[in-house]
């Protein structure tokens, strides 16, 4: 390769790693939104997917089953799997961004959950800050647990897909 090849080469690896961080950059925005909103405004937003899931419950086991509480404990099942949502998608964005960087294998699962988790914690250090919210260390933990699910996500499904596009590689394809 000669040195202008080589120059444009290096600026399209530039180029695809910083487009690649746009995704994990754009979630890290949705989250601090939604980490922004005080108490009332959060639980407006959350109250309508508690109510779509009491309803499904009360379909699936009748009213007869539910304890009086039972709104404000399904409203608290949602916020939660809402978090370990939020930072499974957010794992994964990293470790796609990490990807196209060329890093792989246990080092991709590893930065993108410590990546994930530290996030989480700035958040919810953010979180004492907003009126009527609070930083919690076992919702870092919740966060944390969705960030380590997203990441083993990715990295097993990297590692299939590696397994059988090397497979197809090596033995050609059945049209072949």
């Amino acid at each position: 390769m000669n040195k202008i090849q080589d120059k444009d080469e290096k600026n399209k690896r530039r180029k695809r790693a910083i487009l690649s961080a746009l995704p994990a950059l754009g979630m890290m925005t949705v989250i601090f939104i939604f980490s922004s909103k005080n108490a009332e405004q959060s639980n407006a937003t959350s109250s309508p997917f508690a109510e779509t899931a009491l309803k499904a419950y009360e379909g699936l086991f009748g009213n007869d089953s539910l304890q009086q509480n039972s709104f404000s404990f399904i409203h608290h099942l949602v916020r939660k799997a809402a978090h370990m949502t939020e930072y499974g998608i957010l794992a994964i964005l990293i470790a796609f961004h990490l990807k196209v960087c060329k890093v792989s294998g246990w080092k991709l699962f590893g930065i993108s959950s410590v990546a994930s988790i530290t996030y989480a914690a700035t958040d919810e250090f953010h979180q004492l800050f907003v009126p009527g919210r609070s930083g919690q260390l076992s919702d870092v933990m919740i966060d944390g647990a969705g960030a380590v699910l997203g990441a083993a996500f990715f990295y097993l499904a990297t590692q299939i897909y590696s397994a059988r596009h090397h497979k197809h590689n090596q033995f050609g394809s059945i049209s072949e």
